[in-house]
Formats: structure tokens, C-alpha cells, sequence
């Protein structure tokens, strides 16, 4: 790995009262130092206020300037970071003396990819630190958080445990045991630590959808035909007169979005224009972007009353029926499914709410605090999974190969340590931290 020193400014762009300023590197107090015209040495923990100078030698501003010495900094390496006014123009003269100096501009991501490379976290880990930056609600920030701290590389560690356990007894009848009877006990045993294994990796991947739900959320599409109500709906989910609500048909030509939380989860909620057969062109451009908007959706709200039918010809992965308007006409049969309200009054929006998230989490069987929330961390536990049962049907036979078993478990193995990243390629590296901001 380079050891060139990098720099990037670690807080947004934009005006505001600090802005910070990351160096990371062997040369990091070195350009430091000359940032700051000093030559005084500095200590792991050291905070001091130091003059900001340019290339040529003016004072820009004034700066707290903070050093973490190798290895006990974010990195691993010797880092500084300088606190300095919020004004762009600073923070650019300032990054480019450290370019003069002979720093370069980080890429993304490069600050967690060197603390991963230099063994400060596993990929796990890292990739929790990008979700937790991304995170949509404060239970994914609870549970990055946790993830982060190592709470999925401690149970993928728990797992990798008991496979080397297996497979030590197994070479253990390959290499050294020269007892007939004893193959039956270690079968037995290796049997028993292989179905624990198998429910904890099950476990894992059950939380796969939380973990995505928790941290990317979930788009809710209202859609019917005009003056159904999608608006008041929308108003009354969200809590604000988010949406225009009119008797005049046609009122919603664009779709109207906005943000909330349901049960801790992210959701959001799309008002969409009307479905009818249009003749005005505005109109007829709303109703195509109800089409495009119910094709990315996680579930879709259809909503008629006592006067409307459903829009028929929907396709879509999930959908709920909503009979509105309920406070009008009480006595509409319902099929099973449907779920009935009244938008203005508020009634029955709990039970929609309830049936909501019930239609779009599929987690039931998931009550733990530990959860995987990238797709390749869920196919490294899913190729894991498949070489443990792959061991057990071994097992299972009455003279089972124990070779081909223990090829098996160390392939177990191997998945494991690729998602902690132990085993893994350039292009991994590079597509996990890509996603990251620059200063990160």
C-alpha cells in the first residue's frame, strides 16, 4: 500500500463556522508543521492554536490543530486534522499549500479504506461507518453503530470459531487417529457444532432485510383515481398539509413527496396524480409519472370508495387495497385484505399503518440486535451456509467422506473471511469505499 500522504477537507463544502481538514500519512505533521511556518515537535493527543499560512508564506487564518500519532489514530497512520473558519476560499488556499507541500487529494473513502488496510477495522466495519453516514433513522444509526463497535464481526467470528473446531477434529481422524470408533463420536460432535453454526448463519441473513430497511427505507406509492382521496391520505400519514386537496378532479399533475418515519423505519411517501383517461397534456404527463413512480415502489397504496373502483391492471410487487371514505358509506363489503379508513378523520390509518409495515418487512423471524445490511456481506454468510449444509448431507451418510467434509468446512471458512475481508480483491476494495464522501 502507498504511504503518501493525503489531504481533504472532512466536513461539507460550504460557508459555516469551522471547517476541518484531514491530513493522513507518514509526511502528515511534517506538512502540518509547514502549514503552520513551526518546527516544534508534537505530541499524540496535542491540540494547540497555530497560524495558517499559504504557499507564499501569508497568514490566512488561525487553526486548532490536533495530532493522533501511529497507530492510535482513525487511519492507523499519523493524522492531523485542523480546525479552521468555514469559508470555502480558506479551506481551498489551505488544501492547496498541503498540495504544495507534496500531499494529494484524497480519493473516496481513502481515509476508511487505509483504516481497514491498516487493520483498524474489518470491511464489516467499514462498510457500517458509509451506512452509518447514510443512515435514515435513528434505529440505523443504533445498529451501525453497534456494527461498527463489531458487533456482526464478533458474531462472524463466533460462527468462523466453531468451524475451525469442526475442522480440526475432522483432520484429526485424517492425520492422527488410528481408532475405528472414534470416527462415530467425531461425526456426532462435528454434526452438533455445524447445525449451530447453520442457525446462527440463518440468523444473519434473516436480518438482511432489516438491515437495508433500517438504513435505506421503503417507497410507499399512493395512487387512484381523482377526488378517491390519495391527498387527504397523504396529509394524514404525514402529519402536514403536504398535498392540495380540492374537489376539482385533477388537482395532483405532479407527483408530492415527502419523508417520515413508521415503527423506526424510513419511509417515503409518494402522492401521485389521479388515474383516468386524460385529454389534457399536463395531465396526461401527471398520470405517466404515476405509472413510472409505481414501477420503483416498494408497495403500493390503491385507494377507491364508495363512488370509484380500483385502478385496475396494476403490476407491482406488493399492494394494498384501501377503501377511503369510510365516515360516508360504512356499510361497503370488503375483501379480506382491504384495509378500510376515512383519511379526513383520521380512522383506521393505525391499522393501515400496522398492515403497511407488515406487508413490507419480511423479518418476522428476525429478533436479534446484530444485523448484515450490504449484499455482499449477505452472499459471503449465504456461500458459508451452502458449505455447511453441504458438510451435513456428508455427514448424514453412512460412510461419509471426511476429506470432501473438510473441504467443505474450510470453504465455510473462506466465505467467512471474505467478509471480513481477510480474503478479497481490488475491485471489492474499490467498490466498498467508493460510495464514500471525500473526507471519509
Amino acid at each position: 500500500m502507498e504511504n503518501q500522504t493525503i489531504v481533504s477537507q472532512a466536513t461539507p463544502f460550504g460557508y459555516s463556522s469551522i471547517a476541518v481538514i484531514r491530513l493522513s500519512g507518514e509526511h502528515a505533521f511534517l506538512f502540518a508543521s509547514g502549514l503552520a511556518n513551526i518546527s516544534t515537535p508534537r505530541k499524540h493527543l496535542e491540540s494547540v492554536l497555530l497560524p495558517i499560512f499559504d504557499e507564499g508564506g501569508k497568514r490566512i487564518d488561525s487553526g486548532i490543530f490536533t495530532f493522533f500519532k501511529n497507530p492510535r489514530s482513525y487511519t492507523g497512520e499519523d493524522v492531523v486534522e485542523i480546525s479552521c473558519h468555514g469559508n470555502p476560499l480558506i479551506v481551498k488556499m489551505i488544501l492547496n499549500h498541503s498540495l504544495f507541500l507534496g500531499a494529494r487529494l484524497a480519493e473516496p473513502g481513502e481515509y476508511t479504506k487505509r483504516a481497514f488496510l491498516n487493520g483498524k477495522m474489518s470491511l464489516s466495519q467499514a462498510e457500517s461507518v458509509g451506512a452509518l453516514i447514510a443512515s435514515k433513522s435513528k434505529n440505523a444509526i443504533y445498529y451501525n453503530n453497534k456494527n461498527i463497535e463489531g458487533a456482526s464481526t464478533e458474531s462472524i467470528n463466533t460462527i468462523k470459531e466453531g468451524l475451525i473446531s469442526a475442522l480440526s477434529a475432522i483432520e484429526y481422524e485424517l492425520d492422527i487417529s488410528e481408532e475405528e470408533d472414534t470416527l462415530h463420536k467425531t461425526v456426532s460432535n462435528v454434526v452438533k457444532i455445524l447445525n449451530n453454526n447453520n442457525l446462527l448463519c440463518r440468523s444473519l441473513i434473516s436480518s438482511f432485510d432489516a438491515g437495508v430497511a433500517y438504513s435505506s427505507g421503503f417507497r410507499v406509492v399512493i395512487i387512484g383515481r381523482p377526488n378517491v382521496g390519495k391527498s387527504t391520505l397523504m396529509n394524514a400519514l404525514v402529519g402536514l398539509n403536504r398535498s392540495i386537496v380540492s374537489d376539482a378532479a385533477g388537482t395532483t399533475r405532479d407527483t408530492v413527496t415527502h419523508d417520515l418515519i413508521i415503527d423506526g423505519y424510513p419511509i417515503t411517501m409518494i402522492d401521485t396524480a389521479g388515474v383516468r383517461e386524460v385529454y389534457d397534456n399536463i395531465e396526461a404527463e401527471g398520470v405517466q409519472r404515476t405509472t413510472c413512480e409505481m414501477g420503483r415502489a416498494d408497495i403500493v397504496l390503491s385507494l377507491y370508495s364508495h363512488d370509484t373502483k380500483p385502478v385496475d391492471n396494476i403490476d407491482v410487487k406488493k399492494q394494498i387495497n384501501v377503501y377511503n371514505k369510510a365516515d360516508l358509506h360504512k356499510n361497503k363489503k370488503l375483501s379480506g385484505s382491504d384495509i378500510c379508513i376515512s383519511a379526513l378523520h383520521g380512522t383506521g390509518l393505525e391499522k393501515l399503518n400496522k398492515a403497511l409495515m407488515a406487508a413490507l418487512l419480511d423479518v418476522g423471524s428476525f429478533s436479534g440486535d446484530v444485523f448484515i445490511n450490504t449484499e455482499r456481506q449477505k452472499q459471503s454468510v449465504m456461500s458459508c451456509e451452502s458449505s455447511i449444509l453441504k458438510s451435513l448431507a456428508l455427514l448424514k451418510k453412512e460412510n461419509p467422506v471426511v476429506e470432501i467434509v473438510a473441504y467443505e468446512i474450510k470453504t465455510a471458512i473462506g466465505s467467512l473471511d471474505s467478509f471480513l475481508g481477510k480474503t478479497t480483491t481490488d475491485d471489492i476494495l474499490n467498490k466498498v469505499f467508493s460510495s464514500f464522501c471525500v473526507g471519509k
